[in-house]
Formats: C-alpha cells, sequence, structure tokens
C-alpha cells in the first residue's frame, strides 16, 4: 500500500515524460510521514501501535495509520491516473499497470485464503518479494 503512490509516480513520469508532484504528495510526504511511524514505534516498542485510541471509537493505533495511508494512496493513485488519461490518448496506459493490480491481487488473495495468515507469521519474506517485484517492475516502465 505505502509502495503505490511511488509506482504510480513512476507510471505518471513514464507517460506523461515529466514528473510533476503536487506540494502535499504520497512520494516525499508519505516517506516522511512512514519514517516517523517507523522511528516512533522503533522508541516506543511495537505494544504502542495496539494501544486503542478513544478518539477514534476506540480503534487502536496501527489501525488508524492503516487507515489513513490506504485513503490517502487511493487519492494519490486516483490523481496519477487522473493526469495520465486527461493528458495523454495513449491506449497502452491500463495495460502498463496489469502488473501491478496482478502483485496487489495475490497478494490479497494470500491474505483472504492463507490458512495461516502468511502477511502476519512471513511478512518480511512478503514484503522483501513486493518491493524486489515493485522495483523490477519500475525498471521495466
Amino acid at each position: 500500500m505505502t509502495a503505490s503512490p511511488f509506482y504510480f509516480a513512476t507510471w505518471e513520469e513514464y507517460h506523461l515524460g515529466r514528473l510533476d508532484l503536487p506540494m502535499i504528495n504520497g512520494v516525499s510526504d508519505g516517506c516522511v510521514i512512514a519514517g516517523s511511524i517507523i522511528f516512533i514505534t522503533g522508541m516506543t516498542g511495537p505494544d504502542f501501535m495496539s494501544i486503542p485510541w478513544t478518539a477514534f471509537g476506540g480503534l487502536a493505533l496501527r489501525d488508524i495509520f492503516f487507515l489513513f495511508f490506504a485513503i490517502s494512496a487511493t487519492f494519490t493513485v486516483i490523481g496519477n491516473v487522473y493526469q495520465v488519461c486527461s493528458k495523454t490518448k495513449r491506449s497502452d496506459g491500463f495495460e502498463s499497470l496489469m502488473s501491478w493490480i496482478l502483485i496487489v491481487g495475490v497478494v490479497i488473495l494470500i491474505k483472504i485464503f492463507s490458512p495461516i495468515d502468511l502477511t502476519i507469521s512471513n511478512n518480511f519474506a512478503l514484503m522483501a518479494f513486493l518491493g524486489f517485484i515493485f522495483a523490477k517492475d519500475c525498471a521495466l516502465l
């Protein structure tokens, strides 16, 4: 999810020939926010992310951050797709997204149908795999 703004910024740059980032964007600002969350978690320990926050309906901090990143990434991706669709008339735009759709679809299927929940029990291996796949995919754009 947090890799999506990076992937779609690269995808938009490929189709438009330039990288136009708005003042607030998922690429640079998202990197700072994610790094800050990782730093705070490292300083306080992982139990800090499980504390329920009554201001947010009793949601744990990890759930609040998940919703924040999901909503932010969705708006960023929609903005990238809109920019490409409105400024180009190329027919191969969505064809180049098929690898991203397949990767995300496979991860969702693993999350739903895995009997031992690989996204939790082997999250490092899964994240490393996804990182390499996204990096290779971006390099091929």
